[in-house]
């Protein structure tokens, strides 16, 4: 964006092995952006993992060498934007759950995994959850 005024909002993530050139980039993290002017930016995540990046063109002067880019500002997507700023976490006892909620429940994660409505996570934090029949 030639304007540092220009503002677009990042309406999802994806995770992509890409290959560019003979390079090849693991598990690589974009941002999905609407009616960008290219199907792909590439960022400084990736563009730090080299020395230097050449682009050709047919023009006839010698190479022009520039030292910096600006770095795009692009703010992560917000998980909670529903939330009033100003809330804070419950801390709650966990649930005991009875053999059959268990089962109930475990069944449920299952097919929610298998339709890709949830995925699976490490995180160290967990969030109550509540049977609901």
């Amino acid at each position: 964006m030639a304007n540092s005024s220009m503002v677009i909002e990042t309406e999802g993530v994806c995770k992509v092995n890409l290959k560019i050139e003979n390079f090849s980039y693991q598990n690589v993290e974009l941002l999905v952006m609407k009616d960008l002017c290219s199907d792909v930016l590439i960022g400084h995540d990736i563009l730090d993992r080299h020395s230097s990046v050449e682009i050709g063109f047919d023009g006839n002067r010698p190479p022009l060498t520039i030292c910096s880019l600006a770095v795009a500002q692009v703010p992560p997507v917000s998980l909670f934007s529903n939330l009033n700023p100003d809330c804070r976490t419950l801390v709650t006892k966990s649930s005991h759950h009875t053999v059959e909620d268990n089962i109930f429940m475990a069944l449920k994660i299952q097919k929610l995994l298998l339709e890709e409505v949830i995925e699976t996570n490490n995180s160290p934090w967990r969030a109550q959850a509540f049977l609901i029949r």
